[in-house]
């Protein structure tokens, strides 16, 4: 049995910060489950480009607005709270408008 609290991952190297989002990792790939779980957050006002070169991504948004553009068909779909959003392995690019 695996039991974490988001705050005890937070200070942890299992935090991951870049430009425009940070990423806590609460099960990767050693943790022997077969998939990973992070919660992201993507900070208001960025346009960041994803690449899910090895792997799908599933995305329920906990809060605010933005919209996802998938690059490879340049499909868009807007990403409320609430919306769970399941990206192929293109490259999508998220945008947030400060919400």
């Amino acid at each position: 049995m695996i039991v974490r609290q988001l705050r005890d991952i937070q200070k942890t190297d299992r935090l991951v910060k870049s430009k425009g989002w940070d990423s806590a990792r609460l099960l990767l790939k050693s943790d022997g489950m077969g998939f990973s779980f992070h919660i992201t957050t993507m900070y208001a006002g960025e346009e960041l480009k994803m690449h899910y070169q090895n792997h799908l991504e599933a995305v329920f948004i906990l809060k605010g607005t933005g919209t996802i553009e998938d690059l490879g068909t340049r499909r868009n779909a807007q990403a409320r709270t609430g919306h769970h959003v399941r990206t192929q392995q293109e490259r999508p690019a998220y945008r947030s408008p400060g919400h």
